[in-house]
């Protein structure tokens, strides 16, 4: 399910009306404008619990009306602003997914979450299942489909220099892995 369904759009589209409706006055007027480097993207805030906080309170995100963002790429970002308003979500490739999944993440969108994991689990390959399964221990995805699909390979996986860059960079997550398979 990518999103792109007229049942996944109807839905997204009810959620946006309803989001209008139960929002404050200043969250319905206010855009606020997300700025990756020099470029800028505008969103209304009202579609993201975590944007709405930062202009409730007297922060520098209100004064300002824009939100700097560091760790998210600008295309990654317009294909967040463009779930929000429209529920569809074009066909990306795995690594752009998971970038997409941090970003929903952070900024608390549900639906884009599910929608990313929907895409990414039936791609999940040997070439990239050790990023998804840093995705999964990161962010507190169901861990059992990774692990599941690691079995069949582990012989493999753990001769590999990814194993070894994940010993490195994240050594829990390895402890996890091994404890699993018992190793």
């Amino acid at each position: 399910m990518s999103g792109n369904s007229s049942e996944g759009g109807f839905s997204n589209l009810k959620k946006l009306t309803a989001a209008f409706r139960n929002s404050s006055e200043l969250t319905l007027k206010e855009k606020v404008l997300l700025r990756v480097g020099e470029e800028t993207e505008a969103v209304l805030c009202t579609r993201s619990p975590v944007f709405a906080k930062m202009f409730e309170n007297d922060m520098k995100e209100l004064k300002e009306n824009m939100v700097a963002v560091e760790d998210i790429k600008m295309p990654v970002l317009k294909a967040l602003v463009s779930f929000l308003y429209t529920g569809k979500l074009p066909n990306y490739n795995f690594d752009f997914l998971c970038d997409l999944y941090y970003a929903s993440d952070k900024y608390d969108i549900p639906e884009l979450r599910q929608v990313c994991i929907d895409l990414l689990l039936p791609n999940i390959l040997l070439e990239n299942i050790f990023r998804a399964l840093k995705l999964a221990f990161l962010h507190n995805i169901e861990r059992f489909t990774v692990m599941t699909l690691m079995a069949a390979n582990i012989g493999t996986l753990v001769s590999t220099n990814a194993w070894t860059n994940l010993i490195t960079d994240e050594p829990e997550i390895a402890v996890e892995v091994l404890n699993f398979f018992d190793f």
